[in-house]
């Protein structure tokens, strides 16, 4: 390690995890010259590196600070006002913190620490880190009500036309079954006879069938 040491650590939410180049030295491997304020990207850094030259704002070698979209912070807290050192090569001590964030939810972020060196160097060791999130389940069972809903609409509409189509091809095969009653008439012995109308004025025209008031028939 050197002295000064070199820029620091972060905590960073990104949407893109791809790195640019040229983003070493006071970029802290986030962002460049080009993407500096830019980026969607929100960071936590744990600055060890005081860099008036770049950024004259920057508060002191030791600070936290919040970044938005660019390594210029748009909050900064000094840790030596609350009696906090960073580890280094003469000290064993660590250093724990809690990074809390309720911000407006982001559909893919990628979370992660990042670091960078120039002509400076140090050492940053994380020992171990956890990373929770709250209500991450509201998503995804919001995706399967959009999943599930339209699913069961085709299903229903599917078995509503299966039954239509079901329905009316039984009803032709018990009308193919079963005759209907006039058929069923036409097709009986007892059935009522047809004439033809010539057969019918045969009739009429014979004796067989008499008009008016004589007992004995014929036409009266």
């Amino acid at each position: 390690m050197t002295n000064p040491g070199s820029e620091g650590l972060a905590f960073i939410l990104v949407a893109d995890p791809t790195l640019p180049e040229g983003n070493d030295g006071q970029w802290l491997g986030i962002v460049n010259a080009s993407t500096n304020e830019f980026s969607r990207v929100v960071a936590v850094e744990f600055d060890t590196r005081q860099r008036l030259q770049s950024y004259p704002e920057d508060l002191e070698d030791l600070h936290v600070g919040l970044d938005v979209n660019s390594i210029y912070s748009i909050e900064q807290v000094s840790l030596r006002d609350y009696g906090i050192t960073l580890a280094n090569i003469a000290s064993s001590n660590d250093t724990w913190a809690r990074v809390e964030y309720d911000g407006e939810n982001i559909k893919m972020v990628y979370v992660g620490l990042s670091a960078s060196i120039s002509n400076y160097i140090e050492l940053n060791c994380v020992k171990s880190w956890e990373f929770d999130v709250e209500d991450i389940d509201e998503g995804i069972e919001l995706l399967w009500v959009w999943i599930t809903v339209p699913a069961m609409l085709i299903v229903i509409i599917s078995g509503i036309v299966f039954y239509y189509f079901w329905e009316r091809k039984h009803r032709e095969q018990l009308e193919d079954a079963y005759p209907r009653i006039e058929d069923q008439i036409r097709g009986s012995s007892m059935a009522p006879r047809k004439f033809k109308l010539r057969e019918l004025r045969s009739i009429f025209m014979s004796d067989s069938v008499g008009w008016g008031g004589d007992d004995a028939g014929g036409w009266g």
